[in-house]
């Protein structure tokens, strides 16, 4: 595993903006610090979250799906990374995040757009961690976990 120099400890969840939409950090940043603390109890992780459009959700899911259509929420997992902090804490990279902020709105029904994101950047959590939902008995496990942490969370 590469190591990169020490600097200040990420926090869970590192939040890139690049839409007008406003979210509240601190919600999606703890919510991300109790599903790591849950699901990998034994290990510190952080993952990257960007919000963006429609143009940009289209081009990655072409580019990396081969489908060039909208589409909620992509995640990638990493291949490898840990970082070390100033204090000696390593931390664990999972990967990134990318959330469409449009169809969000689209998709929220009744909940708020804050709801919204939590519920896709849980899901998208879920999968940098290794939940999938292909074969019927991990997509049964991984709405379960779903369900679970938005009770918890967000409240639905």
């Amino acid at each position: 595993m590469s190591k990169s120099p020490k600097m200040s400890e990420p926090p869970a969840l590192d939040i890139i903006n690049d839409t007008d939409a406003e979210v509240e950090p601190s919600v999606l940043i703890a919510m991300a610090e109790e599903i790591f603390a849950q699901e990998r109890p034994e290990s510190r992780c952080y993952a990257t979250l960007y919000l963006c459009d429609d143009e940009q959700m289209q081009g990655f899911n072409k580019q990396y799906r081969g489908a060039a259509e909208v589409t909620d929420v992509l995640a990638f997992g990493a291949t490898h990374g840990e970082l070390e902090s100033d204090q000696g804490a390593t931390k664990t990279f999972l990967g990134d995040i990318v959330v469409d902020i449009n169809q969000a709105y689209r998709q929220k029904g009744t909940n708020s757009i804050q709801e919204e994101i939590q519920t896709l950047v849980i899901h998208g959590l879920l999968h940098l961690l290794g939940y999938d939902h292909i074969k019927t008995q991990d997509k049964i496990n991984m709405e379960q976990k779903e369900n679970y942490y938005k009770r918890k969370m967000v409240g639905k």
